[in-house]
């Protein structure tokens, strides 16, 4: 439905419609998890996007999602994104505080990675923020992670 009708979403979520259509990349990006999440419904949850809510606005700012199951290693991958207009404001931060919290309660979830492009400095202070440590890099990318024990 989401990225059918984004302004249904909205509506169902009580929330001020800001956006009755995804943009264009977005639905590409979406479409295949979407997919994925109808046929493995005990997975539905890491294969979603959930809405970053600010709540004195009631309104959707941003989104977060993991990128599919866990890994044989019980590793789960985040991406993340907030609207330009509310970015360096700590809300990327709170919500992936509470995603990461929520997950590593999750049976076999031993630890939760991201990525961010090299030049993306507010995403790495983000991840820094929410107790992630560096990994591995290369040519444009930083890997990050955070585990029970960090």
């Amino acid at each position: 439905m989401h990225l059918e009708n984004n302004g249904d979403l909205q509506r169902i979520l009580h929330v001020s419609v800001i956006q009755e259509k995804v943009e264009d990349w977005f639905a590409e990006v979406m479409q295949k998890p979407l997919l994925l999440a109808e046929k493995d419904l005990k997975n539905q949850y890491w294969y979603s996007n959930w809405q970053i809510i600010q709540k004195n606005k009631n309104s959707v700012i941003g989104g977060i999602c993991f990128k599919g199951p866990a890994t044989s290693l019980g590793k789960v991958e985040i991406g993340y994104g907030i609207d330009e207009q509310y970015q360096s404001q700590g809300y990327a931060t709170e919500a992936i505080q509470e995603v990461v919290k929520w997950a590593l309660e999750q049976d076999g979830i031993q630890a939760i990675i991201a990525e961010t492009d090299k030049n993306n400095i507010p995403s790495q202070n983000v991840l820094l923020k929410s107790g992630f440590v560096k990994t591995d890099e290369n040519d444009e990318l930083i890997f990050w992670e955070k585990s029970h024990a960090v």
